[in-house]
């Protein structure tokens, strides 16, 4: 689907048409599957998981509204859903620290290692990323570890700049403290 396409059926889908939002499940729903799976590495997970976010587009539909690129909003539900899965599961104790490393944390354990030599500090920022408000650590993994700039994020969000910019130092900030 083109770029062009996809931002018609975002426009379509934030006004309630319920057949574009049909053509959207369609068109990503084996997209974000295989995503999520690739996350959560449970097949009965990743196929709740990603029927959550479909589910969440349609609750969330207006935000879709000027969206610029449909593939990154999807990216970063999609994200959203594991590591809330991620979350729930380790504070149940029902899935060690570990296994939300190597599923999810991976880039950004690469990232911080180069900063940080002592383990303990490691493990701590790592857990601190994971309590930082969803928004502000949506926009740190967004800058940090998939490379996109304030723009492109303040337009997958459907925020401004200027706020993408005070999240990135917030967060920068904080982090920073840990270390």
């Amino acid at each position: 689907m083109s770029p062009e396409q996809s931002k018609l059926l975002a426009e379509k889908v934030s006004k309630g048409d319920r057949q574009a939002y049909c053509v959207l499940f369609r068109e990503y729903y084996g997209k974000v599957l295989r995503f999520v799976r690739s996350l959560v590495r449970d097949e009965a997970a990743a196929q709740d998981l990603a029927q959550e976010v479909f589910v969440k587009i349609w609750e969330k539909r207006r935000r879709l509204h000027g969206l610029v690129s449909l593939d990154s909003y999807l990216f970063v539900v999609s994200r959203n859903a594991a590591l809330d899965y991620f979350k729930k599961a380790f504070l149940r104790k029902k899935l060690p620290m570990e296994s939300v490393d190597d599923a999810l944390m991976a880039r950004i354990s690469a990232d911080i290692s180069e900063r940080i030599e002592a383990g303990s500090e490691l493990e701590a920022v790592r857990k601190f990323i994971l309590t930082m408000p969803e928004r502000r650590r949506d926009i740190y993994i967004m800058s940090k570890f998939d490379g996109m700039d304030s723009d492109e994020i303040a337009d997958a969000l459907g925020i401004s700049r200027k706020t993408v910019e005070n999240q990135l130092y917030l967060a920068k900030s904080e982090i920073k403290r840990l270390s």
